[in-house]
């Protein structure tokens, strides 16, 4: 075999190599980037969580109806990062996914009810309605 077919082969596995490093360094790449935003909305969804149990306990406390949008408005962000997870995410962790959807819709529905109820026993105090529960004690 003479020396230029030597170089030509050779300069051809090298290009090949290239090339293949490339493709891998453009996979490499990809699975970070989608790793870095799976770990964002995993950040964002626990932040927004414990920001939607704040919202709770403020109107626990201070009955005021202005927490219950907030909280609306928290869930609501809350959710939509759980959907743009569900994209990045492989099959196999779906029903994660779909167990966070469930809990959440079961928490914001317990919290709906929760603040119905709260509005209904403060508007019948209002009216003149007994204390029962607070003057059990006395």
């Amino acid at each position: 075999m003479s020396l230029k077919k030597k170089l030509s082969i050779l300069v051809g596995i090298t290009i090949t190599g290239f090339v293949i490093l490339g493709i891998m360094y453009g996979i490499s790449n990809s699975l970070q980037k989608d790793a870095r935003m799976i770990d964002h909305y995993v950040n964002q969804i626990d932040i927004q969580m414990l920001q939607a149990r704040r919202s709770e306990k403020d109107f626990l406390l201070r009955s005021k109806e202005s927490y219950i949008e907030k909280h609306h408005k928290i869930v609501s962000k809350l959710k939509s990062n759980i959907r743009s997870l569900e994209t990045l995410i492989q099959k196999e962790q779906l029903p994660l996914i779909e167990r966070m959807n469930r809990r959440t819709t079961e928490y914001n529905k317990s919290f709906n009810d929760l603040a119905k109820l709260k509005i209904k026993v403060g508007s019948q105090r209002e009216a003149g309605a007994p204390w029962t529960l607070t003057k059990c004690g006395s």
